[in-house]
């Protein structure tokens, strides 16, 4: 008997399940596509633990008639395709016709379904290889699909699941995607029969980003809608002041489908690059429109993928109009571009129409955030897009300042730094002088007679570490600021409310307002202008980046230094010369002072040593 011997058709079906369906948010994903395809204009999805226990997407789309209803569960059959030209030609979401048939191999699968006005219509349920035949069922026009105890009979993929909490923040993360993808689709989402998102149909995608992604954000996002031969972009992406920890916020949609692409995740980098901080992202929802011809829709099991037949000339589109813009910063109102294709296209680097911006780059200062460029502005109402809050007081004078700084005290409340040093910059408590401030990053300072730059961002980063690390052990009960709402990411709120005591621990007193954003109402003492939004998703993503059961002390100076960080005075702000002399009094006030919190030095003495090699004397 030989060793090679036939699969039967069940097993087969499991295997296929395997590329289909990896967790809930595979069977989300495809249910959602086909309800799209079905041209519906409501949708609601239902989750009962994390899609654990069950999934349900209703339409108004077309339906199914019973013959249909009967095929649509059964291996390789579909309404997207005919034969294998029509996979040239590929318009739809879907096209493989194995999705409802490995769905149903590792779940208990229920479709009801109705194609017509009368609502006379349709429902099989397939569990396991068992396929009954279609029987009456009411209701109106429209599909719905409900997937029960996923992977009830596959034991080994069941216990690979994670938690429900986790699975659903996935789903919440894909269908806010769609949501911001469909704006003439109404979406419901509930999650064990509470509402998570709830968009009308109608709108603009303008208002599904601000819907997603919170007020504060959106008002922040550019608009640039461009073409270059017939591929088509419509493009909606924050300028370099504002930035993100990852590319999560990277949103690609290629003729409607939603899809990950190295090309066009090099070209969003490459149009940001030199114009933001190393490690930082811009957001960037794109929509590229092209003929199907020009690209392979049929390269990945998902369908997240797509190859083009062009991919130079998609990186040089998007490349362009995202540099196009950033060279006007200040519009508002959307950039229509119409770009001719390059014929040295296979290197988009530096377009020809981007040298314009090229110059005059050089010529202009460093970008720095939005932010008033002095950390002591004049009172005025708190709001929700820069938190104010004095850090230094800036009398009028010279540039030469005369500073006598008394050696440093002990606090009352010691703590450990990062890493366990107690050092601090040599200073006896002798002469200071402020002497100048290089290139709005640096300041000159004599310090017993020897020449030292201090960067001022580190400087403040450090100073604002050990206040909030104080505060953080003291716990004060009074509030020390108040804030109009910050509007956030939905995930973003999620994990904030659901790390309250986190935050807290760090310093940075949060409390939730409504069912999407937060009022801050309180920070260290010494913090100067801020952006309250881009700090609470800065935290939420060391939240949940950091190591599973990683230490509380361990978070707790993570979020410290993240917060430091983004209320710290910026490189290339201008500061007037008491607020030099004020920010380097500070500086050597502080125990810990040799490194910044994430380990960068602060200072560079320049000896005399040093000079005298330099002019070789």
């Amino acid at each position: 008997m030989g060793i090679i011997h036939a699969l039967d058709a069940f097993t087969i079906a499991k295997i296929a399940a395997g590329e289909v369906v990896e967790r809930p948010v595979s069977v989300v994903k495809e249910l959602v596509e086909n309800a799209l395809d079905a041209k519906c204009t409501e949708l609601t999805i239902n989750i009962e633990e994390g899609g654990h226990k069950l999934i349900r997407v209703s339409d108004n789309g077309v339906g199914m008639t019973a013959e249909d209803a009967a095929l649509c569960l059964k291996s390789h059959t579909t309404s997207k395709l005919a034969t294998t030209d029509d996979l040239e030609r590929i318009l739809t979401f879907g096209f493989r016709g194995e999705a409802l048939h490995s769905i149903s191999a590792v779940s208990r699968l229920t479709v009801t379904t109705c194609d017509n006005d009368r609502g006379e219509g349709w429902r099989v349920r397939m569990e396991g290889a068992a396929e009954p035949p279609p029987e009456p069922a009411a209701r109106v026009r429209g599909t719905t699909v409900e997937v029960e105890n996923l992977f009830f009979n596959v034991p080994a993929r069941r216990k690979f699941l994670k938690s429900p909490r986790s699975e659903i923040q996935t789903i919440d993360s894909f269908v806010a995607r769609m949501i911001v993808a469909h704006p003439n689709v109404r979406f419901l989402l509930t999650h064990n029969g509470l509402d998570v998102f709830k968009a009308p149909a109608g709108q603009e995608i303008k208002d599904r980003i601000r819907y997603i992604f919170g007020k504060d954000i959106a008002e922040k996002i550019a608009h640039v809608v461009g073409a270059a031969g017939r591929i088509g972009l419509d493009a909606y992406f924050t300028l370099p002041d504002t930035t993100f920890p990852n590319r999560k916020y990277h949103i690609f949609f290629v003729n409607g489908r939603l899809i990950k692409d190295r090309h066009i995740t090099v070209a969003v980098d490459s149009a940001y690059r030199g114009l933001i901080p190393g490690g930082r992202y811009g957001l960037a929802i794109l929509f590229l429109n092209l003929d199907s011809a020009e690209l392979d829709a049929n390269v990945h099991p998902a369908k997240t993928e797509v190859r083009f037949a062009a991919p130079h000339d998609i990186h040089s589109l998007i490349y362009r109009a995202l540099r196009s813009r950033f060279s006007d910063a200040g519009a508002n109102d959307t950039e229509i571009l119409t770009l001719t294709p390059r014929a040295d296209s296979k290197d988009p680097a530096e377009p020809e129409d981007m040298m314009r911006f090229m110059k005059q780059a050089k010529t202009a200062s460093p970008p720095v955030h939005s932010a008033p460029p002095s950390p002591v502005p004049p009172p005025a109402p708190e709001s929700q897009a820069a938190i104010q809050q004095p850090i230094f007081h800036a009398p009028a004078g010279p540039v030469e300042i005369k500073v006598t700084v008394p050696p440093p005290a002990a606090p009352a409340d010691k703590f450990e730094s990062l890493t366990g040093q107690t050092d601090a910059f040599p200073f006896k408590g002798g002469s200071c002088r402020v002497l100048a401030q290089f290139y709005k990053t640096y300041i000159l300072v004599e310090i017993d007679g020897d020449p030292v730059f201090i960067d001022q961002h580190v400087a403040s980063e450090r100073i604002l570490y050990n206040e909030l690390k104080r505060k953080s052990v003291r716990r004060p009960e009074q509030l020390q600021l108040i804030s109009e709402p910050v509007e956030v990411p939905r995930e973003v709120f999620n994990t904030l409310n659901e790390n309250l005591e986190r935050v807290r621990a760090a310093g940075i007193e949060i409390e939730p307002f409504g069912d999407r954003a937060f009022v801050i109402r309180s920070v260290a003492h010494k913090a100067g202008p801020f952006d309250p939004a881009s700090l609470l998703v800065a935290i939420a993503h060391e939240i949940t980046s950091s190591p599973f059961k990683t230490p509380g002390n361990a978070l707790t100076d993570k979020l410290l230094t993240v917060a430091a960080c983004k209320m710290a005075v910026k490189a290339g702000q201008d500061l007037t010369p008491g607020e030099m002399r004020a920010l380097v009094e500070a500086y050597l006030m502080e125990e810990f002072n040799r490194t910044c919190p994430h380990g960068r030095p602060i200072t560079h003495k320049v000896s005399r040593e040093n000079l005298n090699a330099w002019f070789r004397r």
